[in-house]
């Protein structure tokens, strides 16, 4: 124990000890606890709304916790179901304009072909025709192979399509019990000094988290609104779909915008147009030195904490929290930062 204790005095490892707690419990503990944080969540959001219908209205707040997560609900289902039509919208578009689409992609294959071919002194017939086999054979393949797998996975999507109900149900009834006793919970644990200290460590990551999210937010429209005005100005179709999808796209580490803008520049490239691709790209440096320019500013001087240790944090969160890692990530670092300056005080 003595042993232990004297490990315990070194810095690094009260760090590494604090960092791999935050860690595991981000990674295993929040997927079990996530219905009640979410109900905690919500009643701490809209409590004190809903006290404040229940003085005029007299109306139980339990009763209004439910009137409320209808119309949420209610509110989601109709998004879904827009984005749902407007998915079956594209694809219908897709399989009219099929034809044009095949040709535009022939187009860019005997182009990629003839430039291949003379650049390395080759058939360029011949390698057109081995690709055209080679994507025949791609086709079969998934037809015989892909396909069967993924009914066979239907299976476990049902599963998980049950497992959400069931979190879903959970939740909702966790916010109406939470909300009838919110009050008496919180002043019970407002007596345990663990609790005060656990609910200022909330209200600093809260407000760290509010920081980032609203940075982020900024960032985003903006890189979006200027992606969105570049590609109208360069002619491409469904430009505020690839536009917000570069700003949304803007927040993954290293590659961001580029992930949409240089598939669609090199696209125009190939058709020919020259100038509509040089467009693209001047988007793209545009886009990055936006960001370069925001971050520092509404991020690395609010939280003190050096941008690049922000990418970091979202680069290494979504290798260990897949895609959640976005948000997952930076919240860590805070988490870790507050616990150990804690610890250390």
């Amino acid at each position: 124990m003595s042993f232990l204790l004297g490990l315990w005095k070194h810095n690094f490892i009260k760090l590494t000890v604090i960092t791999a707690g935050v860690l595991l419990f981000f990674r295993y503990a929040v997927s079990f606890l996530a219905p009640f944080l979410i109900a905690f969540l919500f009643v701490l959001i809209f409590l004190p709304f809903l006290k404040k219908i229940n003085a005029k209205t007299k109306i139980p707040v339990g009763i209004l916790a439910g009137v409320l997560l209808g119309m949420l609900a209610a509110l989601l289902l109709l998004a879904g179901w827009f984005g749902i039509c407007r998915c079956m919208d594209m694809v219908g578009d897709f399989r009219q304009n099929g034809d044009y689409f095949k040709d535009c992609c022939v187009d860019v294959l005997h182009t990629c072909c003839d430039f291949v071919g003379e650049k390395m002194q080759v058939d360029a017939g011949r390698l057109e025709r081995r690709v055209m086999e080679s994507a025949e054979n791609l086709v079969v393949s998934v037809t015989d192979h892909v396909a069967p797998k993924a009914l066979d996975a239907s299976y476990s999507y049902a599963g998980t399509v049950f497992d959400a109900v069931f979190a879903i149900v959970v939740t909702v009834i966790a916010i109406i019990l939470l909300v009838k006793d919110y009050d008496r919970i919180k002043t019970a644990l407002g007596k345990s000094k663990g609790f005060v200290k656990m609910r200022e460590l909330s209200r600093k990551i809260l407000t760290l988290l509010k920081i980032y999210v609203k940075a982020q937010a900024i960032i985003v429209l903006c890189v979006s609104a200027v992606s969105m005005a570049g590609l109208l100005v360069c002619g491409v179709q469904r430009w505020y779909l690839w536009g917000f999808l570069t700003g949304f796209l803007d927040m993954l580490p290293f590659i961001g915008s580029g992930i949409v803008l240089l598939p669609i520049a090199i696209f125009l490239f190939l058709q020919g147009n020259v100038w509509q691709g040089i467009g693209c790209l001047l988007v793209y440096g545009i886009c990055v030195f936006l960001r370069q320019i925001l971050e520092p500013k509404l991020i690395g001087n609010k939280l003190n904490v050096y941008p690049i240790v922000v990418l970091l944090s979202v680069f290494f969160g979504m290798q260990f929290f897949s895609i959640g890692g976005i948000i997952l990530g930076p919240i860590s670092l805070f988490l870790i930062r507050e616990i150990y300056e804690e610890i250390k005080e």
